[in-house]
């Protein structure tokens, strides 16, 4: 997973075919709204509510051209959110690990 996301950060423009994004996405728990309607899909995450950047309910929208590939911009923003969950993640696990302890 870690290593993917490597890639996809360091070469955006390589764009790698959307189903491949899409079982990443969600493979880490996000949902895909494709019903927004066209080439635009709302992608969310319960962990995302309340970050940065992120709307009321953790989401944010990409556009998928030809409703196969994804521009750079896109790819670094899915990236973004797929670190942020991952880091926060780690420490709601560290926070349970140390609640177990005392």
């Amino acid at each position: 997973m870690l290593k993917r996301l490597k890639k996809w950060r360091n070469n955006p423009k390589d764009y790698p075919p959307w189903d491949s994004v899409e079982a990443t996405l969600l493979s880490q728990g996000f949902e895909i709204d494709k019903d927004s309607g066209g080439s635009h899909f709302q992608i969310s995450h319960e962990l995302l509510i309340g970050e940065d950047g992120y709307g009321e309910f953790g989401e944010f929208t990409i556009a998928i051209y030809k409703g196969q590939t994804l521009k750079a911009y896109y790819l670094l923003e899915i990236v973004d959110a797929i670190e942020l969950v991952i880091g926060l993640e780690e420490e709601i696990a560290k926070g349970g690990d140390s609640d177990e302890e005392s």
